[in-house]
């Protein structure tokens, strides 16, 4: 059992009204590892509510414009807010420098394309204090992680691509390639990348992901 107020060291208040809100069938469990799923769910329904993600269904489009509606006590904002995934919060935030972390952030962020020339300060501090407190709790000291000879001539090829390659589709076939030619299977290549990565047996589309990280902090991780 955890209480609202834990959730809302890791997530929004609105997040947290989401979850109460969602219709579901059965029983569900819960725990406060689904917070950076639900605090995405938020996020697309904004972008549904105003128009920026599109809904074929009507039903279910006018069902999920009334969903966000009711998370804000049926008073929603008149206005788009900042929209960043809650992993490349997660990964900016364990890659902070001591001192001006904010304008640090706001950096990264405008250079992965989610914000513009100005954005809303105040909003970006908020989610990065949910993303440092996820960090502080959740996110372990980084580990050796052991590797078997082929792997290691895999993880080279890979940062020598990752200098190299500018396209996020190139980088994702290219990762299959070089686990093929060193003869390991993709599913364990993707497997081992996203342990070194993300201390995770899967996670976000890889070729993206490098791209939307900086490939300076992943060839760092991988070295």
């Amino acid at each position: 059992v955890f209480t609202p107020q834990i959730w809302f060291k890791y997530g929004s208040t609105q997040s947290c009204v989401l979850l109460m809100l969602k219709r579901f069938e059965g029983t569900r469990e819960l725990d406060v590892t689904d917070i950076p799923k639900y605090m995405d769910e938020l996020n697309r329904l904004e972008k549904i509510y105003f128009g920026l993600e599109k809904v074929k269904d009507e039903k279910e489009l006018f069902n999920l414009k009334r969903l966000f509606q009711y998370v804000y006590f049926l008073k929603p904002p008149k206005k788009t807010s900042v929209k960043i995934p809650y992993d490349v919060m997660l990964e900016i935030a364990r890659i902070l420098p001591e001192k001006n972390q904010l304008e640090f952030v706001l950096n990264k962020l405008k250079e992965f394309g989610y914000l513009k020339a100005t954005a809303d300060e105040n909003e970006v501090s908020k989610i990065l204090g949910f993303a440092k407190n996820w960090v502080e709790d959740f996110v372990e000291e980084e580990a050796v992680e052991k590797i078997t000879p082929q792997e290691k001539l895999a993880i080279r090829n890979l940062i020598e691509n990752i200098q190299q390659i500018e396209d996020e589709e190139k980088m994702q076939i290219k990762i299959f390639e070089i686990a093929k030619e060193n003869n390991i299977k993709p599913t364990d290549f993707f497997k081992l990348l996203y342990r070194i990565i993300l201390k995770s047996e899967r996670g976000p589309r890889l070729g993206s992901y490098i791209f939307q990280i900086g490939k300076g902090e992943i060839i760092k991780k991988l070295q």
